[in-house]
């Protein structure tokens, strides 16, 4: 009987290695042109930070298409989700940079906010940063400060997040060459740029 439990040991051992062997050759089979390593990304999707009753969640700045970069003098949208946890209605005035961007637009002049609702920026830029200053490929983050009517300001360092995977399907913002006619055409009424919602 000794002799039995001995030899389903040696059995258990002989497989156990085997197994042990073969792991990190079925591992590689994902390797290659399309493997996950070799696709950018960005460490976070977006930052989360709040000032008062005020909320600002999964904060991003879309970048550009993977392997590309945004220029100086290219704008880039800004995605969020703003939430007033306060009793009172607030309102998204200004965005200001340190320098990254030197312009920036709010469409409607700011986002309103009700108290105990949330605004989704998403798939439809209402903040646009123009006037960048420097090359950006994704993976960067811009200093932000949000200064918001009730709530007063918060800095917040935000992601510039490239066009990939979830944010493929997000609205970019024309380069201002893109959006220029071609030489002796004239633009039409209606063919500016409107994002897909």
């Amino acid at each position: 009987m000794f002799d039995a439990l001995i030899r389903r040991g040696r059995r258990g051992a002989v497989a156990f290695a085997a197994v042990a062997a073969l792991t990190p050759v079925a591992a590689g089979c994902a390797a290659g042109a399309d493997a996950q390593t070799n696709k950018p990304y960005s460490a976070t999707e977006g930052t989360d930070a709040a000032v008062s009753s005020m909320k600002l969640r999964s904060t991003l700045i879309l970048g550009p298409k993977p392997g590309q970069r945004l220029n100086p003098g290219d704008m880039a949208p800004m995605y969020l989700t703003l939430a007033n946890d306060g009793t009172a209605a607030d309102r998204l005035e200004n965005v200001a940079t340190d320098g990254t961007f030197g312009g920036r637009k709010i469409t409607g002049g700011g986002i309103d906010i009700a108290p105990g609702q949330a605004v989704r920026v998403a798939q439809k830029p209402a903040i646009t940063l123009g006037k960048l200053s420097k090359p950006l490929a994704g993976g960067e983050s811009v200093r932000v400060t949000f200064t918001f009517a009730r709530a007063g300001s918060v800095a917040v360092n935000v992601p510039v997040v490239v066009q990939d995977r979830y944010f493929a399907t997000y609205a970019p913002i024309p380069s201002p060459s893109a959006s220029k006619p071609a030489k002796g055409k004239k633009a039409q009424p209606g063919a500016t740029h409107t994002p897909a919602g």
